[in-house]
């Protein structure tokens, strides 16, 4: 498929993204002198991350207050919350309010290890913050119980404490 598009003036970028695994991968297919695999689909390594402070997680929620649906005028904040949102509510000042409930049950479970939120539990936890936990009105603003709950409820923990035993163990 790669050759035929190239054949008809079109280039396949091709992202292949997974666990840092794919890095023994990519030198076993060098070493068994895979190099069409490599060269075509493995030629740049980019990390990424989850969420690694309340100033990112701050950049996250800023994409719920100003992206928007295609063809639509409403942010994702203002969908969800309209007269909080005209009342001058946003995502964007959660930040470090959110950032220090992921800390708080980071903690708990005894981790001694910086905090890193995966995007899945932190867009997840938003999700469910924003269609579960609150209430439309001028004078809604999130809390800590909210946020703490929206945690909760994103099983941030449960997947934390998993990784938990899996690094005792090793």
């Amino acid at each position: 498929m790669h050759d035929e598009l190239e054949k008809n003036g079109f280039r396949m970028v091709t992202f292949l993204i997974g666990q840092p695994q794919l890095k023994n991968r990519k030198t076993s297919l060098k070493q068994a002198r895979q190099t069409q695999i490599v060269g075509r689909f493995m030629i740049d390594e980019i990390e990424f991350h989850g969420i690694r402070s309340a100033e990112e997680g701050a950049t996250c929620l800023l994409g719920y207050d100003t992206a928007t649906y295609p063809n639509e005028d409403w942010s994702f904040t203002r969908f969800f919350f309209p007269q909080a949102w005209a009342a001058g509510m946003r995502l964007v000042t959660e930040g470090a309010p959110l950032w220090q409930e992921f800390q708080d049950a980071h903690d708990s479970l005894g981790f001694r290890t910086d905090l890193e939120v995966p995007m899945t539990y932190f867009a997840r936890t938003v999700e469910i913050a924003l269609t579960e936990f609150g209430k439309d009105h001028p004078d809604f603003r999130f809390t800590p119980e909210i946020w703490k709950q929206a945690v909760k409820a994103s099983k941030f923990s449960a997947a934390e404490e998993e990784l938990l035993i899996i690094t005792e163990a090793d």
